[in-house]
């Protein structure tokens, strides 16, 4: 469960090793899973870096996103290395904007991102600890350094998954959090092997070819010993010139290419028997090959050797008793050893798990108040008055001193009540209540707002009829019956100045302004944003966005939170035969000046957080001219006052 109690993975920004491609490795195949399984998550996965180029992010699977980066100096000098991470956090920090992802966790095995980190946005960050990259270096200023990027990333994260043992054991030594999660495979079915046209038998490794874990000379003298045999090689080819040379001298080792991932067992099904030809190293010893697990699903025999003269003699034994029945048994045993064990593990391990089985109410009401005893309880009444409806009551007391919270304790004995010592704002307060709510739908109500008998009712009805509505809400009213206007457009820096200048009526007049000002509110239609008072949210959207941005103390935060829903492609819709009073401003007792101080301050937020730099200095501007031309002199104080 995040921070905020809401019961769902985060949204993850990924920063790999590789690019999103048909190779797929551990990185691609994990977050493919977790996506399959977390339908609110979204991805962002930062391909290696270039030097120049366009930045901006494509999609390329349901709900997960891929962006490269450009790091335009050279690493290899210290002001260039901090001056690349500078950019490239930016980069990054608009390329998860441009998809909707606010907070997201971090996840890496990069050990670069260690200098990315205090630069980034992050609600948390898994370390997933794939190789031991400080041995892979050979000089030892480089391993010092890539150690020293380890560690302060292993120290920083939440949690770190070690995809192997002599890994885990090393992790325990800086991490707090450590869990044991070894690659996988897609489960077994089905294979059409290809015709290589190779002589048989075919020996394969399937993987890529790079000098720090193929042995070449292993496989020379492999291939030397039984010139009969075909040796295939199957993956990108990184081998240096010289190693690509010596191996392909020989006539019986042939580089079959590179194939996307899903054929990779075809290939393999060709194959007579699968090796693993590694290079004895300390980076070697740390690895879990995930072509290890592919060679089993595939049900291959599979030899790993150190020594060309027991290479062969192990290819030649599985040879002579490889049987259908012993394929099989290879298959069974990696039968549940899949990625999505391995992404239900991570769910356990970052506390995503199901709720127990239990009867939900349909509505779970949360009311934030801070001193409005009277009204709460009025509020309190409406609620208890509604039918139709199975609901869960949940106060926050914002650590009144006018008797609410032991008001509520008293005359209505089934609500949730919890007591804030301190007063944590409005946006945190309904943060905290929403990580105890069991509902399908959340109604979001202050404590001077009124529901009218049938008005939740009503409510779930039209949540229910519009499949992609977030949130819905009623028709609000004054004290008096008259309308009170509650269906707005989003805050713009344009508009912002237009209304600031009053120069919004006559251009509504004229058709060339939306007249939502005019609007009876007497249609039920898809808007912008509502207002909080009285919103009925759906709880997986609430999820989806994390809640509401504490950012917002008093004002602006249901703007926000709708702007965020929008951009995941969910509506707002006002449902008018759902009717609600709202007295207006109660838990923000105080002058009209601070309250007008607040209300701005809730603008500056949402415009520094949504419109392009600039756009709050223009509003503001406009807003002082404005209240100075028209003599609204509490708004020209408020403009004028530095801290806003």
């Amino acid at each position: 469960m995040n921070e905020r109690g809401l019961q769902r993975l985060p949204d993850f920004l990924v920063i790999g090793q590789e690019d999103w491609d048909e190779v797929e490795r551990r990185n691609q195949l994990l977050v493919a899973a977790l996506a399959g399984r977390n339908r609110a998550a979204r991805f962002l996965f930062a391909e290696l870096p270039r030097t120049w180029g366009r930045v901006r992010p494509r999609q390329v699977a349901e709900r997960v996103f891929a962006v490269r980066s450009v790091r335009p100096l050279p690493d290899r000098f210290r002001l260039g290395a901090r001056l690349n991470d500078r950019l490239e956090a930016r980069q990054l920090r608009r390329a998860l904007a441009r998809v909707a992802i606010e907070r997201p966790a971090l996840w890496t095995q990069d050990p670069r991102a260690s200098s990315l980190v205090p630069r980034l946005p992050l609600e948390r960050v898994v370390y997933d600890l794939t190789d031991d990259w400080a041995a892979f270096e050979a000089d030892p200023r480089r391993r010092a350094a890539v150690q020293r990027r380890i560690e302060t990333l292993a120290r920083r994260a939440d949690l770190v998954l070690a995809c192997s043992r002599p890994l885990e054991e090393q992790a325990r030594a800086w991490a707090a959090r450590v869990e044991y999660v070894p690659n996988a495979v897609e489960p077994p079915g089905p294979v059409e092997p290809v015709a290589l046209g190779l002589p048989r038998p075919v020996l394969g490794y399937a993987g890529t070819l790079h000098d720090a874990r193929l042995d070449v000379d292993l496989v020379c003298a492999a291939a030397e010993l039984r010139p009969g045999w075909s040796f295939a090689l199957l993956g990108p080819d990184l081998l240096t010139p010289a190693s690509r040379e010596r191996l392909y001298a020989r006539a019986n080792v042939h580089h079959i290419g590179t194939v996307p991932h899903a054929r990779v067992r075809d290939h393999l099904a060709a194959f007579d028997v699968c090796l693993i030809p590694h290079r004895d190293t300390e980076f070697t010893r740390s690895l879990d090959p995930l072509k290890r697990y592919e060679y089993l699903a595939a049900g291959r025999p599979v030899v790993e050797a150190t020594d060309a003269e027991m290479l062969v003699a192990g290819a030649e034994r599985d040879l002579a008793e490889d049987s259908p029945e012993r394929a099989a048994e290879r298959r069974a045993a990696v039968a549940g050893q899949t990625w999505e064990a391995r992404a239900a593990r991570i769910e356990i391990a970052l506390g995503v798990e199901e709720a127990a089985a239990a009867p939900r109410p349909d509505v779970s009401v949360v009311v934030v108040s801070r001193d409005t005893r009277g009204l709460l309880e009025r509020c309190l009444e409406a609620v208890r008055g509604q039918r139709g409806v199975d609901v869960e009551t949940i106060v926050v007391d914002n650590a009144s001193s006018d008797g609410s919270a032991d008001l509520v304790a008293e005359r209505f004995p089934e609500v949730q009540l919890v007591r804030m010592r301190d007063n944590a704002g409005f946006a945190r307060a309904n943060n905290l209540a929403f990580g105890r709510c069991r509902g399908e739908l959340v109604l979001l109500l202050n404590s001077d707002a009124f529901l009218s008998p049938g008005a939740l009712a009503e409510l779930v009805a039209g949540a229910r009829r519009h499949a992609r509505a977030a949130a819905v809400g009623p028709r609000l009213l004054n004290a008096d019956g008259t309308l009170q206007r509650s269906a707005w457009p989003f805050p713009r820096p344009g508009r912002a100045a237009l209304e600031a200048l009053a120069l919004h009526r006559p251009l509504r007049r004229l058709g060339l302004l939306e007249d939502l000002g005019t609007w009876r509110h007497d249609e039920e239609r898809a808007v912008e944003f509502l207002v909080g008072a009285c919103l009925l949210v759906r709880r997986e959207a609430l999820a989806e966005v994390g809640g509401f941005d504490e950012r917002f103390w008093l004002y602006g935060e249901e703007a926000d939170l709708c702007r965020r829903l929008a951009a995941r492609g969910w509506e707002v819709v006002l449902v008018p035969a759902a009717e609600c009073v709202h007295v207006g401003g109660a838990s923000s007792a105080g002058s009209s000046w601070t309250r007008l101080h607040w209300f701005y301050r809730g603008q500056k937020t949402f415009l520094r957080k949504h419109s392009r730099r600039g756009a709050w200095p223009l509003a503001r501007a406009a807003l002082l001219v404005g209240s100075l031309a028209r003599a609204r002199w509490r708004v020209a104080a408020v403009a004028l006052d530095p801290r806003l």
